[in-house]
């Protein structure tokens, strides 16, 4: 759609551009990184809204058992992650925007108008195609330092 919006913008072929339901800009964004080596299992997926201290993954050694949780440092967007289960220390594990503030919310309303087959939902989904999202266990102590 982006292609053929740059097309119609050009006037290189008929119609009228379609506008997104949404568009974030920021210029803030960080790598969230692992504080110690392990094998990861994601609690969030691309293009999803996260707030402060939300769970971003759990960080297991070789035999299952928690080493920490990696939670989110402020409210933002996953942009991206490591596709990778295994992770070493001070490896990337999450990319986060850090939009201003009042735009995570009207995102989310946005969001949550929008048909399950629509174009940000068939992206968000191919996007974490490579990676298996797991609820968080609320019952387990999360570590603040695990970021």
């Amino acid at each position: 759609r982006g292609i053929t919006n740059c097309l119609k913008y050009l006037k290189m072929v008929d119609g009228v551009p379609i506008k997104p339901s949404y568009r974030i800009e920021t210029k803030t964004t960080k790598w969230i990184r692992a504080a110690q080596g392990g094998f990861l299992e994601f609690h969030v997926s691309p293009g999803e809204i996260v707030e402060k201290g939300q769970p971003i993954a759990t960080n297991t050694d070789l035999m299952g058992d928690k080493q920490n949780t990696i939670q989110s440092p402020r409210d933002g967007v996953v942009l991206g992650m490591t596709t990778l289960p295994s992770v070493a220390p001070g490896a990337p594990v999450c990319h986060l925007a850090f939009p201003k503030r009042g735009v995570l919310k009207q995102v989310e309303r946005a969001v949550q108008r929008l048909d399950d087959d629509s174009l940000h939902e068939r992206v968000r989904e191919d996007l974490a195609r490579n990676m298996h999202i797991t609820e968080s266990d609320p019952s387990s102590d999360l570590d603040p330092e695990g970021i």
